[in-house]
């Protein structure tokens, strides 16, 4: 019973401030609002952020069962031009030659830079692929072509033309000596 006396005395004491301020604020006249459309929907309200399309993998803890599910796969691994962090970050994508099917990694689990978690991630790719006689080829591509790989928020197949071989790719003098040669003596 207290509970709807309650209610009560906040809906009169709510209808008695609306209608105190409805007096002491001048009365501005009403805007006229235009009809909606759908175009000027479309034109007014900002362009909605990239929306992810696919589901990327861990390569630590999904690229074997990716391996087994693709059929007859190769593995690419796809460099950024410009480096995110001190390192040119790398997304590993698995393609099947058989059927165009294909698995993006997420971005920044391996690396041919350094001598931490991201060189060995790297070793121990190019060991399974060995193992498997799993062929490996190495890309690189703008840094943005990327980060919306490893995002999902664009397909494999709308990136592959953009892609640079890595051993014939003309960067800086750092990346051609370094990173490539690096590639070459990880996937020997």
């Amino acid at each position: 019973m207290l509970d709807f006396l309650y209610g009560a005395a906040q809906g009169v004491a709510g209808n008695f401030i609306t209608r105190l301020i409805d007096a002491l604020w001048p009365n501005l006249p009403d805007q006229q609002l235009p009809e909606y459309s759908e175009q000027i929907h479309r034109e007014q309200v900002a362009p909605a952020e990239a929306r992810r399309l696919f589901q990327t993998f861990h390569i630590k803890s999904g690229l074997e069962a990716v391996l087994n599910a693709t059929i007859d796969p190769v593995v690419h691994i796809v460099l950024e031009d410009q480096p995110t962090t001190f390192y040119h970050l790398a997304v590993l994508v698995v393609e099947s030659r058989v059927t165009g099917e294909w698995y993006v990694s997420s971005k920044g689990e391996l690396s041919f830079e350094g001598s931490g978690g991201g060189i060995l991630v790297a070793e121990k790719v190019a060991s399974m692929c060995a193992n498997r006689r799993i062929p490996m080829a190495g890309w690189v591509c703008s840094r943005g072509h990327s980060d919306s790989l490893a995002q999902g928020e664009v397909l494999w197949p709308q990136v592959r033309p953009e892609l640079i071989p890595l051993v014939a790719y003309a960067g800086n003098e750092t990346f051609v000596k370094y990173i490539v040669s690096r590639f070459k003596e990880v996937a020997a």
